[in-house]
C-alpha cells in the first residue's frame, strides 16, 4: 500500500513537470492557442447546445401547428443551416490554429532534445542504450501534440458544453441546475480515483514501450556482436521477456481504461436520463 502511494506521488510529480514544461512552450504561441480555444469553444456551444435547442424548437413548431407555423419552421431551418455552416468554419479555423502552434512546438522540442543530448559526456553515451534514449525522445516530442489535443477536445470541450448546459438549465429552472451541479460533482468524485490509477499505468506502459523499442533497436545496432559471440538465443530470451512485461502492463491499463469509460458512460447516461 505504501509503495503504491509512493508510485502515485512519483507519477503525479513527473506529470506536473511535463505539463508545466509544455505549458511554458505553449505560452510562446499563446495567441494561436487562445484562438484555438475560442474557435473550438464556440463550436462546442453551437454544435452541442444551440443546434439542439433549435431542433427542439422545430419539433415544438411542428407539434403545435399554430397559425403561421410554416414560416416559423422555415426560419428555424435557415437558422439551423447557418449554425451548421458556422460550426464547420469554426472547426476548420480551430484545426488551423492547432497546426500553427503544434508544428513549431514539436520542432522546438526536437531541437531542444538534440541540444541537450549533444551536451552529455562520452560516458553518458557509453552507459546509455541508444534505442531506449531515442524512443523516450520521440515520446517526449509526440507528447506535446497528444497533451494539447486531450486538453482541447476532452477537458476544454466538455467544460464549455457543461457550463453552457448549466446556463440553459439555470434560465429554465435553478433547482434543476442545482441538481445538475450535484450530479457533475459526484461524477468527478467517482472518476478521479480511476483516472489517477489509469495515469499510473499509462506511465508504466510508456516506460515499457520505450524499453521494448530500445532493446529492439540496440540489438539490431549491435547485431555484429550478437552474431560473433553466438548470443542470439540469449537476446531472443531477453526480448521475449521485455515483450511479455509490456503485454501484461497493457492488459492492466486496458482493463482500468475500460472501467473508467464504463463509469463515465454509465453515470453520464444516468444524468442524461434525469435531464
Amino acid at each position: 500500500m505504501i509503495e503504491k502511494k509512493q508510485e502515485e506521488k512519483i507519477v503525479w510529480k513527473d506529470a506536473k513537470r511535463v505539463f508545466f514544461w509544455y505549458w511554458k512552450l505553449t505560452k510562446k504561441y499563446s495567441h494561436w492557442f487562445g484562438f484555438s480555444l475560442a474557435a473550438y469553444g464556440i463550436a462546442a456551444v453551437t454544435s452541442q447546445v444551440y443546434s439542439t435547442l433549435i431542433l427542439k424548437h422545430i419539433v415544438d413548431i411542428i407539434s403545435a401547428s399554430s397559425p403561421g407555423w410554416s414560416n416559423q419552421l422555415q426560419t428555424q431551418i435557415i437558422l439551423l443551416a447557418g449554425v451548421l455552416f458556422l460550426q464547420n468554419i469554426l472547426f476548420r479555423l480551430g484545426d488551423l490554429a492547432l497546426r500553427k502552434y503544434q508544428v513549431p512546438g514539436r520542432a522546438h522540442i526536437a531541437k531542444y532534445i538534440f541540444r541537450i543530448i549533444q551536451g552529455h559526456s562520452y560516458d553518458f553515451f557509453s552507459n546509455t542504450f541508444v534505442g531506449s534514449m531515442v524512443s523516450k525522445a520521440k515520446r517526449f516530442e509526440d507528447g506535446f501534440g497528444t497533451l494539447s489535443d486531450n486538453f482541447i477536445f476532452t477537458f476544454w470541450w466538455e467544460s464549455v458544453v457543461l457550463i453552457s448546459m448549466l446556463i440553459v438549465l439555470t434560465m429554465i429552472s435553478w433547482p434543476l441546475a442545482l441538481i445538475f451541479i450535484v450530479c457533475i460533482v459526484l461524477l468527478f468524485m467517482v472518476t478521479v480515483p480511476a483516472l489517477k490509477e489509469r495515469m499510473q499505468y499509462d506511465a508504466k506502459e510508456g516506460e515499457a514501450s520505450s524499453k521494448l523499442t530500445g532493446y529492439f533497436s540496440d540489438t539490431i545496432s549491435n547485431v555484429l556482436n550478437v552474431k560473433v559471440f553466438s548470443s542470439a538465443f540469449f537476446e531472443i530470451k531477453n526480448f521475449n521477456k521485455v515483450v511479455n512485461e509490456r503485454r501484461d502492463i497493457e492488459n492492466i491499463s486496458y482493463k482500468i481504461g475500460n472501467k473508467l469509460i464504463a463509469i463515465q458512460a454509465g453515470l453520464g447516461e444516468l444524468v442524461g436520463m434525469l435531464f
